[in-house]
């Protein structure tokens, strides 16, 4: 897989200013930034066009292989993807995430072990952390992974219940670090610790590929002045 994104420059005031983006994102995503990002690139080229979607981890990857997002900003790395697959698409990488574990109760011993003691509120199955979370139990030779008593598929919801209720869940360091504030359970550190990335996936045969490289130019000059995880540190939560 490519790590950059490369392409012809693009000329200013060309016909490329009148196209549409069509972006899927993963439904369990911190999409703040990227939201933000899309404000201050509308600023710039307020003749391109967004149609921005939610899905989850299945459908996101259809969706980009049958050609019905032109973008997906989702997580690697992805099991379901063939050799083939992998070798057909463009990835940027956007930061490298974690899972944080979150609990009622701050002296939670910090083992897996310890979490399986107390119910879960978990994710759906198809929104790519139960999968990662399970692994991790199966490879470090751990007692299965504690009883799920509620999933869903929005983070927000997911948070809210546990919250109310004497459940354990866990978030992405993405979402916790962007809404701490406002989050009442106590994170729990656990190693070995189980990190994945975020991307910004393309296909390598894209019709709107200048495009999409001049989009994820400007995304790379907006980093440049301040960091995805500064702007996470900086995000007016909404929870």
């Amino acid at each position: 897989m490519m790590e950059k994104v490369t392409g012809p420059s693009r000329p200013a005031n060309s016909e490329l200013d009148n196209k549409v983006i069509k972006i899927g994102v993963l439904n369990i995503m911190e999409a703040r930034i990227l939201e933000e990002f899309l404000i201050h690139y509308n600023s710039l080229k307020p003749n391109v066009e967004f149609v921005v979607e939610f899905f989850g981890r299945s459908s996101i990857w259809n969706k980009l292989r049958n050609g019905e997002i032109d973008l997906a900003f989702t997580y690697l790395p992805e099991s379901s993807l063939t050799s083939e697959e992998l070798k057909s698409i463009i990835v940027k990488k956007v930061f490298e995430d974690s899972i944080v574990f979150l609990t009622h109760d701050k002296n939670t011993p910090a083992t897996y072990e310890g979490l399986t003691k107390t119910k879960w509120v978990s994710y759906a199955a198809d929104t790519y952390l139960p999968d990662l979370i399970r692994s991790t139990y199966q490879l470090n030779f751990l007692p299965n992974p504690p009883e799920v008593v509620a999933r869903f598929s929005a983070t927000y919801q997911l948070l809210q219940f546990a919250q109310a209720r004497p459940y354990n869940t866990y978030v992405t360091q993405s979402f916790y670090q962007a809404h701490r504030s406002k989050i009442s359970l106590y994170p729990v550190e656990l190693q070995p610790k189980i990190y994945f990335q975020s991307y910004f996936i393309i296909k390598k045969l894209n019709s709107k590929f200048s495009l999409l490289d001049s989009f994820l130019k400007e995304w790379e000059d907006y980093l440049a002045h301040t960091s995805y995880d500064s702007r996470l540190d900086d995000v007016e939560t909404l929870i």
